[in-house]
């Protein structure tokens, strides 16, 4: 028997259809799927009128509902125990009885249906891979159908969402192939530009379910992979933060810097806060961080210093090295702003420093001889 709908499509009027709307009464004796060769009922046909335009009408001269209920195979969902007839008062009504119910104006529509084999799908995604910022995660595969001519179609969906289209043909011997490139960006997988997910939470396990329908309702398994995702990461730098205790030399360590997703990042070296240097980093290459001599002799001796590497990659995920320290001073060191070379030895040195004090000629000579 057709299928008809387990209950009214709106609620409480019979005259509105059946839902699920894919059941083949509407499907077919009402043509809202559009069938080549059927007649579509008029608005007369449909409406609440029971009158001669109905008898007479091309659709009902073609399928004879008019004062004809025929039943239908569901269960109606207010009442298991009944089923749902169909026609009678219009092309499109809806009503239930029990299934003895039959009588003169109360029948059932025998129905033909040619056998349809299903597709089959082979799915050469791996299983449980894991993706990070800018991996792909490939659907590949092939479909087949014993039907010569069927249209068939390879959908797919991730986790519970959006059913979509990977790719669809003529069957003719041949199995149909398919392959669709996911990118995972910014937590989300996407088709080109097109995002197909919401974002995908870490360490939990994703779905990806694909199957091929043909176009005569047949549907192949549905085949699953699993697979996890990592968010963007740091870059890492090598080696552990360290204490280099209290120092007397300028301290240096070495370092290399590698991303983990392959992005572009830019390495900056500070003490206390302010910025040594900053470049372009590649990842791999050997590095030292270095303090300048005019950096190091301004650093406070007694109090603790900070040396740090910090990486950051393109889309702004930053990692950090640090190496504290105490600088000790054992000696007073002088540097002229402007150096000068003489070859002039000292004979005195000014009343402060304990020497001999000189006369205001000889402080002049010296002056000019400086």
């Amino acid at each position: 028997m057709l299928t008809g709908g387990e209950t009214y499509r709106s609620n409480g009027d019979p005259f509105s259809g059946g839902t699920p709307t894919s059941n083949e009464w509407d499907r077919i004796i009402t043509n809202e799927s559009n069938f080549s060769g059927l007649p579509k009922p008029s608005t007369s046909d449909l409406d609440t009128n029971k009158d001669e335009n109905d008898m007479n009408s091309v659709h009902n001269k073609f399928w004879n509902w008019y004062y004809i209920y025929s039943f239908c195979q569901e269960a109606f969902d207010k009442d298991n125990n009944k089923r749902p007839v169909r026609g009678y008062h219009s092309a499109r009504y809806l009503d239930w009885s029990s299934p003895s119910g039959y009588g003169v104006s109360t029948g059932w529509r025998p129905v033909l249906e040619i056998l349809n084999s299903i597709p089959t799908l082979t799915l050469s995604t791996q299983n449980n891979i894991t993706l990070s910022e800018g991996n792909i995660l490939p659907i590949t595969g092939s479909a087949s159908d014993t039907d010569n001519g069927d249209v068939v179609t390879v959908k797919y969906k991730i986790n519970s969402g959006t059913i979509r289209n990977i790719t669809s043909g003529v069957v003719n011997g041949t199995p149909l192939s398919f392959a669709k490139n996911l990118t995972f960006s910014g937590k989300r997988l996407r088709d080109g530009s097109t995002e197909v997910t919401v974002d995908l939470a870490e360490n939990v396990d994703h779905t990806l379910t694909v199957w091929a329908e043909d176009d005569k309702g047949g549907k192949s398994a549905e085949v699953t992979r699993k697979f996890r995702v990592i968010h963007n990461r740091p870059p890492v730098i090598s080696g552990t933060n360290e204490d280099l205790g209290t120092i007397q030399a300028i301290p240096s360590k070495t370092y290399t810097v590698t991303e983990p997703e392959g992005d572009a990042f830019t390495v900056t070296e500070k003490i206390d806060g302010k910025v040594i240097r900053s470049f372009a980093g590649v990842a791999g290459q050997e590095n030292t961080i270095t303090i300048p001599h005019d950096m190091w002799i301004r650093l406070q001796p007694g109090v603790q210093h900070t040396l740090a590497v910090e990486a950051t990659d393109s889309k702004g995920m930053t990692s950090s090295r640090t190496y504290t320290f105490v600088r000790q001073e054992t000696k007073l060191e002088f540097k002229l702003k402007n150096p000068f070379v003489t070859d002039i030895a000292a004979k005195s040195c000014h009343p402060r420093c304990g020497g001999p004090k000189r006369s205001d000629n000889e402080n002049r000579s010296m002056q000019q001889r400086l």
